[in-house]
């Protein structure tokens, strides 16, 4: 027998639903993690783990699109809206709420 099923859409009820609440997470750190922030406690000017890119873009650049995808990929990413806090001597990671990200241009 050739049994063939009519997958349409997904359901709602498949899909992860988006969270509008503010969410922010305290999370602990990784081992790596630490042992970086605790290196630029002593060398706060240090730029050594600072990846310095440029780009050349050639033709129109649509900014909105620009925005859209990389608020799209931070909203994805938590790892991206984390920052580092410090509280009793001891080092944590908070999440922070999803939100637009807007590139600021400089028209050198």
């Amino acid at each position: 027998m050739n049994h063939r099923s009519s997958a349409g859409p997904p359901s709602s009820g498949n899909r992860r639903e988006r969270s509008t609440k503010p969410a922010i997470v305290r999370a602990p750190v990784a081992l790596a993690q630490e042992s970086i922030w605790f290196v630029s406690r002593y060398a706060p000017d240090s730029p050594v783990y600072n990846l310095p890119i440029g780009m050349d873009i050639r033709g129109d650049l649509n900014v909105e699109a620009l925005n859209s995808a990389l608020t799209r990929i931070c909203e994805r990413h938590p790892a991206l809206r984390s920052v580092f806090r410090e509280h009793g001597g001891r080092l944590f990671q908070v999440v922070q709420p999803r939100k637009p990200v807007n590139v600021q241009l400089l028209d050198l």
